[in-house]
């Protein structure tokens, strides 16, 4: 064996025992990993969210306490909120007295793609109409629609007035967060001037109306929107008891929206599929609905409205034919004394069974996948099927 042989030999020799001495260090080192380098990786990390974690800490509230516990600032550094977004919505807490978003708003808004400018926009229009500002899920829902901050807030122009009131329920958001139901709202954004508003409880609805009918704002076209059945139409059902139920993703049941808060769907999703909802289901149920209780406030709200106002029931089966009992869109036809047009569906629909004929004045029909049409429609008569406004139009043209 020559030298040179010799002195490979040996070096190979003392490569092993190297391994076999310093181990990982040696071995992963030999295989390109430096732990020098992770180490120095994790400390900085380290570093990076104690400072992090510090900054948020030292943002108070007017009166000097800490905005957010410990676990909110464990949850933004998770989910990576900027400590600047953080810092510079505190400008507001000084006309609000408050922080404006709690963490789970922030971080809410950041998983819908909310911009941060858009919601510093939203505040500044809120300070300026001496509001509180939104919750979190109505400024997600304002974005989506493409509203404009400055339009957040009714303003008035010569087009004629909607109203679009939003449910805050929405299973999966397949039946009002669509793209179809998104095209729907951003066309009558087009067409009018719109405010628009989440409803949690009938109440919303009607302190919300009443409110703009008294800063002298009148709806020409007025959109319902929720899960809805013959009987109802559901704004909000997240509550059961006191615990809150998740939105679970429903569209492999079914293709259109259904009344979740009719006790009778609650048990037989639960027998179907217990995981669906992570709390079991409760005796009382949710009650954030329109209904027939609410005949008399639907008479109310709409006693001032004007000849040919119209409304769009975008709910499920508000007119399903049922000889027994009256439906829930059969008490908006009941209130529509002064000549308004009443639309609805008298079977369960998607949003793309929507075919809109003229957006004004509001036309549509409801035309399923079976190519039936299933919209109901009730309009002010005279002399037959010619709608009354038609007959005037004429008697000011020809008389």
């Amino acid at each position: 064996m020559g030298l040179v042989e010799k002195l490979r030999n040996v070096s190979l020799t003392l490569g092993l025992a190297g391994s076999l001495v310093y181990g990982w260090n040696y071995s992963q080192s030999s295989h390109g990993i430096d732990l020098n380098q992770n180490s120095k990786t994790q400390i900085t990390e380290k570093l990076n969210h104690d400072s992090y974690i510090k900054k948020v800490n030292s943002i108070k509230d007017t009166s000097g306490n800490e905005v957010f516990t410990k676990e909110d600032s464990e949850s933004l550094y998770s989910n990576r909120i900027e400590i600047q977004d953080l810092i510079s919505l505190k400008e507001f807490s000084k006309d609000f007295g408050f922080y404006p978003y709690r963490a789970s708003d922030l971080i809410f808004l950041e998983e819908e793609n909310v911009l941060l400018d858009y919601t510093k926009q939203s505040l500044e229009e809120t300070i300026k109409n001496s509001k509180l500002p939104f919750d979190s899920y109505s400024l997600s829902r304002f974005y989506l629609m493409g509203i404009e901050p400055k339009n957040i807030f009714f303003e008035d122009t010569p087009k004629p007035n909607a109203f679009i009131s939003l449910p805050r329920w929405d299973p999966g958001e397949i039946g009002f967060w669509n793209s179809d139901s998104i095209k729907f709202y951003k066309n009558i954004l087009k067409n009018y001037d719109v405010l628009a508003r989440v409803m949690f409880y009938d109440t919303d609805y009607f302190q919300t109306r009443d409110k703009m009918r008294k800063e002298g704002v009148h709806f020409d076209f007025n959109l319902i929107c929720g899960h809805g059945s013959r009987k109802d139409i559901t704004f909000d059902a997240r509550e059961m008891g006191k615990k809150p139920i998740p939105a679970p993703d429903l569209s492999f049941l079914f293709g259109y929206g259904f009344n979740l808060a009719s006790p009778p769907i609650f048990d037989h999703l639960y027998q179907l599929d217990p995981c669906l909802f992570s709390v079991p289901i409760y005796d009382s149920y949710p009650s954030q609905v329109l209904e027939f209780n609410d005949k008399s406030s639907i008479l109310e709200d709409m006693k001032n409205d004007r000849y040919y106002d119209t409304y769009f029931l975008f709910s499920c089966s508000t007119f399903m034919n049922n000889r027994n009992s009256p439906t829930i869109g059969e008490v908006f036809v009941e209130s529509a004394n002064n000549g308004q047009i009443i639309y609805g569906a008298t079977e369960p629909f998607r949003s793309d069974y929507i075919d809109v004929i003229s957006y004004y004045p509001f036309d549509v029909r409801i035309i399923n996948a079976n190519h039936k049409d299933i919209t109901y429609v009730h309009k002010p008569k005279m002399f037959g099927d010619v709608p009354l406004k038609i007959l005037n139009n004429i008697s000011d043209k020809f008389l």
